[in-house]
């Protein structure tokens, strides 16, 4: 395998296993770790590794994590030493953020606040802003945009279905009937990191424990939590081969007009990979009234 170091027109440094040129997360840690590992850094060191440190921030997730349970492992673990490298006693920094509509908000990090997170509303989106920096030590900011689509069905990285048994509506399915899913993986990969399984109570039901505890006989359930209006599958793994996990549930209070519920599969360390079903009460069409 050849490594290949490539540097983004703004400067920041990478490295990459591939011809294409495309960045690992997790080899450019290892590079990182390698090059901090003297037990003195040097402040040349430390200006040669810093655009290595902003490219590999640039790809950390907002809930923290990376594109995978390794390159988080290895990412945190050398973004933890830089930030031992870069240690001062009296930090005393100011970071400036500024807009073209006259928006100005300013933070300051110092040994009484160095461990907290500093937050801030952005008000112009889209917008321009300008961060500049004053003072003595090292700052970590992060920008998040978030939006909202419509949820949209698709198999790109995982095919899955929602159905009841029994699928028709009889004496016994007015009140309890099984919930089945089956999904399998359909993305580029050979297996997927930790997956997700979240599944929408309809109104009125409830799980029936017994039935959830069955869920651990499948392997690769590692553990099941029971919300208020979902319940929630942890999975070890998905492969292209369908896995099905079914579960009970019960009416404890009639509703009228009885709409779908979602059920949702993701990827745990990269959410976006995803894929959504409904299902419903095989009686809740019968005779034009909801049971």
């Amino acid at each position: 395998m050849r490594l290949m170091r490539g540097v983004a027109g703004d400067g920041n440094k990478y490295w990459a296993a591939d011809t294409n040129g495309n960045g690992d997360t997790e080899i450019s840690s290892y590079v990182l770790l390698t090059l901090l590992s003297d037990q003195t850094t040097s402040q040349t060191v430390i200006e040669e590794v810093s655009p290595v440190v902003n490219w590999i921030i640039k790809r950390q997730r907002p809930q923290g994590g990376f594109h995978s349970p390794q390159s988080t492992a290895v990412a945190l673990q050398a973004l933890t030493i830089y930030t031992k490298a870069t240690y001062t006693d009296n930090p005393d920094v100011t970071v400036s953020l500024r807009s073209l509509s006259g928006f100005n908000r300013q933070f300051h990090v110092d040994k009484k606040n160095g461990l907290l997170t500093q937050r801030e509303t952005l008000p112009d989106i889209p917008g321009e802003y300008t961060l500049v920096a004053t003072g003595t030590g090292c700052a970590f900011i992060q920008t998040h945009l978030k939006y909202h689509t419509p949820l949209a069905k698709s198999d790109t990285f995982f095919a899955l279905t929602a159905s009841t048994n029994p699928s028709v509506c009889t004496s016994e399915s007015k009140k309890e009937f099984d919930v089945v899913i089956e999904a399998s993986y359909s993305g580029e990969r050979t297996v997927t990191n930790e997956v997700i399984l979240e599944v929408q109570l309809l109104s009125g039901f409830f799980p029936i424990k017994k039935s959830l505890r069955k869920l651990k006989a499948n392997p690769i359930v590692e553990k099941t939590e029971v919300g208020s209006d979902k319940v929630t599958i942890y999975l070890e793994k998905l492969t292209h081969e369908a896995e099905s996990f079914r579960f009970t549930i019960y009416q404890d209070l009639h509703v009228k007009n009885l709409q779908a519920a979602k059920v949702k599969i993701y990827d745990a360390y990269a959410p976006d990979e995803q894929a959504f079903a409904d299902y419903n009460s095989p009686c809740h069409t019968e005779n034009g009234k909801d049971t």
